[in-house]
């Protein structure tokens, strides 16, 4: 199916459901509805929204590698707080992280240049081998198993927790 699917425990509570998007098919699901791995599933939206409608279609059957999510809004941070520093190694420059702030980020501010497009996580543009500390990324969507298994991360989601070193 091509289209949209408008997903909800109700109905009711569903906003703009009956005013879909035309010309696309559309249809309702509610929590009863079991999902097959022919559905390819994009969440856009904040944290607290992503991740329960995330585990939710986990339930209903959507395998993981078919939900795609993009990060609308910001998390709470503290921009104060330093996380550690950050090496690329093929420049041998070295910058300090702070909580919250990306790779991309802290690499665009020290003047190192990673490519990169749709700094949401989707596009794989960003994507480097962390060489060695350890990230936390919210959305990993343009990496396969393959890439995540050899070490790539993608520079606009990963958020240092702590000392890191990158080959871009």
């Amino acid at each position: 199916m091509t289209g949209i699917i408008y997903y909800g425990r109700h109905v009711s509570s569903m906003a703009f459901v009956c005013q879909p998007a035309a010309p696309r098919k559309t249809e309702v699901w509610t929590s009863n509805r079991e999902a097959s791995e022919a559905h390819r599933v994009h969440i856009c939206g904040p944290t607290p929204m992503r991740d329960p409608v995330k585990a939710d279609l986990l339930d209903l059957g959507v395998p993981d590698g078919q939900i795609r999510t993009e990060a609308f809004g910001t998390d709470r941070r503290d921009p104060t707080r330093r996380t550690g520093k950050l090496r690329f190694l093929d420049t041998g420059k070295t910058s300090t992280s702070w909580d919250g702030v990306t790779l991309l980020d802290v690499a665009d501010e020290a003047k190192v240049r990673i490519d990169s497009a749709c700094r949401s996580g989707t596009c794989g543009t960003c994507m480097v081998k962390l060489k060695n500390g350890k990230v936390r990324m919210p959305v990993q969507d343009a990496l396969s198993d393959a890439d995540r298994e050899d070490g790539y991360i993608l520079a606009c989601q990963a958020e240092p927790e702590g000392n890191v070193a990158l080959e871009p």
